[in-house]
């Protein structure tokens, strides 16, 4: 799918949901049958920047995966793109533990599992189409009503030709960087892995990752495989620590596969 004609005209807008360095995403309805769905407005100035949104779309419009939002179209109108997707009406899964942190629950065990299961499935199916997200995160990781996760957020996702393993662009965000990212200034398909891990270890601790007061802390801390808390053995399985725990191993070559996670005996 290529960017389309101007339908600005076919959606109105309903509520601002939220902006971030990207652009910023509205609720809108679609005129001709009343559906519900999302668009991200973003500020088109330079022509690089539209490259880069035109290659976002050109990835998102080949991904069909239950758990990677679905693009519906991209457009162009008053030298803005617009790019119109799935509405997941359960917000983020940052939002989700957090809510269970302000009223003193935890994410079930099971919760933990079918999440994980989702993420990576997702994940696995991006890396089957060698391309990777660089920028898991709750954040980015959002609800439907039933609970279904769907990974959102393609701004900076790479798609590796053939025999390309590596990409070397310092981007993402800091606190879910790989280490071999910070130190090698390469990753690959396990750096997304690892940000799955930490994403799942955040939800089991309901705190971020790692405390650090400056990127040089951060990394540090992260070298040493330093967490802010681990996962409670009280409260969590084994089994699930040490699935979490091999996600975020400091060496990428480590690291399981998305593919060997989803033959857990409990992801079965």
């Amino acid at each position: 799918m290529s960017v389309s004609e101007d339908h600005f005209d076919l959606y109105e807008g309903i509520k601002q949901i939220y902006s971030d360095g990207f652009g910023v995403v509205y609720k809108i309805k679609r005129k001709t049958d009343g559906k519900l769905l999302v668009y991200k407005k973003i500020s088109c100035l330079i022509e690089e920047e539209e490259i880069s949104i035109r290659k976002e779309v050109e990835i998102l419009s080949s991904l069909h995966h239950e758990n990677i939002i679905e693009l519906v179209e991209a457009f162009k109108h008053d030298n803005n793109f617009y790019i119109v997707t799935e509405l997941a009406e359960g917000g983020t899964l940052q939002s989700f533990y957090r809510k269970k942190r302000n009223t003193g629950e935890f994410i079930t065990e099971e919760q933990a599992w079918r999440f994980l299961k989702e993420i990576t499935s997702g994940v696995a199916y991006l890396h089957q189409n060698r391309i990777l997200h660089r920028d898991i995160k709750p954040q980015n990781i959002l609800l439907t009503a039933d609970g279904t996760t769907k990974i959102t957020d393609l701004d900076i996702a790479k798609k590796l030709g053939t025999g390309d393993d590596f990409a070397s662009t310092m981007v993402g965000t800091a606190m879910y960087m790989s280490p071999e990212m910070t130190t090698n200034r390469k990753q690959s398909f396990p750096a997304d892995i690892y940000a799955v891990g930490l994403t799942i270890h955040e939800i089991l601790t309901l705190q971020v990752p790692f405390d650090a007061r400056s990127n040089i802390q951060l990394m540090q801390n992260k070298l040493n495989g330093k967490v802010a808390a681990e996962i409670d053995p009280s409260r969590y399985s084994q089994d699930l620590i040490d699935i979490v725990n091999s996600m975020r191993n400091v060496n990428p070559e480590q690291r399981p596969t998305a593919e060997q996670i989803l033959v857990h005996p409990r992801l079965q």
